[in-house]
């Protein structure tokens, strides 16, 4: 009898955990159908379908900048040629740069909510592109060195601008959106080294014609003046300017659909300067908003020089110290941005998975053994674990910028068009330090001071991510409540912003 009854109750079990097991599979098809739904709901209104259109435009000056920007390394030796100057002297254009788009970064912040904001990108845009064609045919070292600052001061008001714009858009709903848009930038990054490589001086005839300038030399100097000595080298020769030129071009191009929504759109309509009346007020007190902001900046900072500065350099590293050839220097950059833009895009899809915190952390913790595996194989002239390194640092550095702006919207400060302007002047700070000090330590000791000061950059990273968790998990979540965003949610032509229903339609 009591085998019967535990059959039974088996039985019984069984049939109960069958409905179970259908009700969880039917409420799963019913959230993916009700996802489906609301996504096809949304994308019936006008309002929504211009968030999207928007973004795609901001993806687009996201490609220009990242060609721009990436552009700069590998044809960092033809730039030397130009100017005539070694790689201590040159690397000031690399700081001329980074001021700039401090600079740039700084007032596209101050002026964000006083102008129109499409037409503050597109004139950023202009000035990028038109700056980006003019840069290598600026041959004396002080032109050179003011180009570089006025083509970062517009490139660093595309970022600045950006970067808002979407938060401001999407607000907490904007992280595919966020990876979206700093994938594109990546993308270009890929793309602009391959353009450059085929207009880049060959390294074999700088280095024939430098031997044949110093074996002139040397004859001038011991046949004591006789006229049948041989004369100086032709002095080299480049053809970059036409890489610059496609790059500018490319910029321009960029420019035109945000030209042409910009008189479509009726709707827009110049914001006031100042916030929503419905947004949340910071809840953080103002020294220790001011602490955080200030830690935030310090983070960006470091980060921004690791990963310029990897970028600007490596081309230079690889033939300097590994004695590669300029057009494999192009090409590893190449790789690196082709990684870097590859793990941009699959974060679009992990970010639904992966908290901003942890992600950060994983990156994080990639890039300092990528950094060290690095200097260990250029140490020892390993070829394969450069590239494997490179790979690896690449997909390290993909999603901390964009994650990184996430991760201050959830846990820290909203990010504003202020906001956003102190992060970029931070990264460009960074930017325009470290290449003094990097210029001035390869030229000047060895080469390898650039996997060095990159190492030890990433380790101190690490730490001051660390840190700014700790905080927020063990003092700010237990004492403040965090910063909200208004979001706009689009359920039907109308909007509703915390309950209230807006007739107007908002600026997008």
């Amino acid at each position: 009898m009591m085998d019967v009854n535990e059959s039974n109750e088996g039985m019984e079990a069984n049939s109960a955990s069958k409905p179970t097991e259908q009700i969880s599979s039917e409420e799963m098809c019913t959230n993916n159908q009700n996802a489906k739904s609301d996504f096809r709901t949304k994308l019936k209104s006008s309002v929504y379908r211009r968030k999207c259109l928007k973004t795609l435009w901001l993806g687009l000056s996201f490609c220009a900048l990242g060609f721009s920007v990436s552009q700069r390394g590998p044809a960092f030796l033809d730039i030397q040629i130009i100017t005539q100057t070694d790689v201590e002297s040159a690397s000031f254009f690399f700081t001329a740069a980074s001021v700039g788009y401090l600079i740039g970064s700084l007032t596209a912040g101050v002026v964000y909510d006083k102008l129109n904001k499409s037409m503050l990108l597109i004139m950023s845009l202009l000035g990028l592109s038109f700056t980006t064609i003019a840069l290598p045919w600026c041959s004396p070292y002080a032109l050179m060195i003011a180009i570089h600052f006025i083509c970062s001061l517009f490139g660093g008001s595309v970022d600045t601008v950006g970067n808002a714009e979407l938060v401001r858009i999407w607000g907490k709903e904007g992280e595919m959106a966020m990876q979206f848009l700093h994938f594109a930038f990546a993308f270009g990054g890929v793309i602009s080294p391959l353009i450059t490589a085929p207009f880049l001086t060959p390294v074999q005839e700088e280095d024939s014609q430098s031997i044949e300038t110093n074996t002139s030399s040397l004859i001038s100097t011991t046949s004591n003046g006789t006229s049948n000595s041989t004369g100086p080298a032709l002095p080299l020769t480049t053809t970059v300017h036409y890489a610059f030129l496609l790059s500018g071009s490319l910029m321009f191009l960029t420019c035109v659909p945000l030209i042409v929504q910009w008189f479509t759109d009726r709707s827009e309509k110049r914001r006031q300067s100042r916030e929503d009346e419905n947004a949340v007020k910071q809840p953080l007190p103002s020294a220790l908003f001011i602490f955080v902001l200030l830690t935030l900046c310090f983070m960006y900072f470091l980060y921004s020089s690791i990963e310029d500065t990897f970028t600007a350099f490596l081309s230079t590293f690889v033939v300097k110290h590994l004695l590669w050839s300029k057009a494999l220097g192009a090409e590893i950059t190449s790789v690196f941005w082709a990684s870097f833009a590859s793990a941009r895009f699959l974060a679009i899809f992990v970010v639904h998975y992966i908290s901003a915190v942890r992600l950060m952390f994983i990156c994080s913790t990639l890039m300092v053994f990528s950094q060290f595996g690095f200097l260990l194989s250029s140490q020892f002239h390993f070829t394969i674990g450069v590239w494997f390194c490179t790979v690896f640092a690449g997909i390290s550095m993909s999603s901390i910028f964009p994650t990184g702006f996430m991760w201050m919207e959830e846990d820290f400060v909203r990010v504003t068009g202020s906001v956003a302007s102190f992060i970029l002047v931070a990264s460009s700070s960074g930017t325009m330090v470290n290449p003094i000090a990097l210029g001035a330590l390869m030229q000047n000791l060895t080469p390898m001071s650039f996997s060095y000061l990159l190492s030890a950059e990433s380790v101190l990273f690490w730490c001051v991510l660390f840190f700014l968790f700790c905080l927020s998990r063990l003092y700010i979540r237990k004492h403040y409540a965090m910063s909200k965003v208004t979001v706009q949610e689009v359920v039907a032509p109308t909007i509703k912003v915390d309950g209230n229903t807006a007739q107007d339609t908002p600026d997008i």
